[in-house]
């Protein structure tokens, strides 16, 4: 999803935190991703996934997560297509 520079309703996104583990044949990766719109809406999504590869699929993977389930949040998307 991009954003244009200039559109008028910029949210705010920052991540709270990113952790990362591993086991004998995993990596994991949980991510906090917090934003806050134009209308003062604040919300924060967790993401977590696991991959046998790379811990930059692990983490890349959480970070999908968070976005996705903020994508799926009915006020967020509003305030995005306004």
């Amino acid at each position: 999803m991009k954003i244009p520079d200039k559109a008028s309703r910029q949210p705010k996104l920052s991540t709270l935190s990113a952790l990362g583990s591993s086991t004998f044949a995993f990596l994991r990766a949980e991510t906090a991703l917090r934003i806050e719109t134009a209308d003062g809406y604040v919300k924060a999504y967790q993401g977590e996934n696991s991959s046998p590869a790379t811990a930059f699929r692990a983490a890349d993977g959480a970070v999908m997560r968070a976005v996705a389930a903020m994508l799926r949040d009915q006020e967020i998307v509003e305030d995005l297509t306004q």
